[in-house]
């Protein structure tokens, strides 16, 4: 990181970060950014929808102190190198969303924008950054601990019986069973259908 950090200061004449951006055309360029990501990737564009975008923009303008948002940037030259739009709760901050400008790839903007926000939230009262389930392994570097995690599904009412509902626990069953390629395909596929099925809602 402080490789990194060097060049990156070497090479260009100012390098800045914020903590909590204020300009909109930075949320606007994350989310740019991640919608061309799902389509050069073929995945489904779950920012695409109206209400998804409506969801973002309420989240980032959260009354109260509890419960909301920040976007963290990084400028290089003053053009948006890394972006990352993470939900705050309390004393909790979590990773939602991060980007990063291609032209700017082998100075590795993203991880000096994460490196950057876990020095500054600090600053801002926050104790904890949680960096999600995943298990990428940029996260070993980074993290002092990890905490188990289960999950599962809660449903809203009784109507277990329906058809959807008894293929979809059939479906979860033989997750559970299969050998742990097919699983792993099985998992991987129903997440897919769940993105959708989120994201879809009409």
């Amino acid at each position: 990181m402080k490789r990194l950090q060097r060049n990156t200061v070497k090479d260009f004449s100012s390098v800045e970060f914020t903590f909590d951006e204020q300009d909109p055309a930075a949320l606007a360029w994350l989310v740019a950014k991640k919608r061309e990501q799902f389509k050069r990737t073929n995945r489904h564009d779950v920012l695409g929808s109206e209400w998804a975008q409506k969801y973002i923009d309420a989240l980032r303008h959260m009354p109260g102190e509890r419960f909301g948002s920040r976007v963290l940037t990084m400028r290089i030259d003053g053009r948006l190198a890394a972006v990352e739009l993470n939900l705050i709760s309390d004393r909790v901050m979590h990773g939602w969303m991060i980007s990063y400008e291609d032209d700017f790839s082998r100075y590795s903007p993203g991880y000096q924008l994460w490196q950057q926000a876990l020095r500054l939230m600090t600053e801002h009262g926050i104790t904890e950054y949680d960096s999600g389930p995943s298990m990428e392994y940029y996260k070993k570097y980074f993290a002092n601990y990890a905490l188990p995690q289960a999950s599962g599904v809660l449903r809203t009412d009784r109507s277990s019986l329906l058809p959807v509902r008894l293929a979809a626990t059939g479906w979860r069953a033989a997750e559970d069973i299969m050998p742990a390629r097919a699983s792993g395909l099985m998992s991987k596929m129903r997440r897919r259908a769940d993105q959708i099925a989120t994201s879809e809602i009409d």
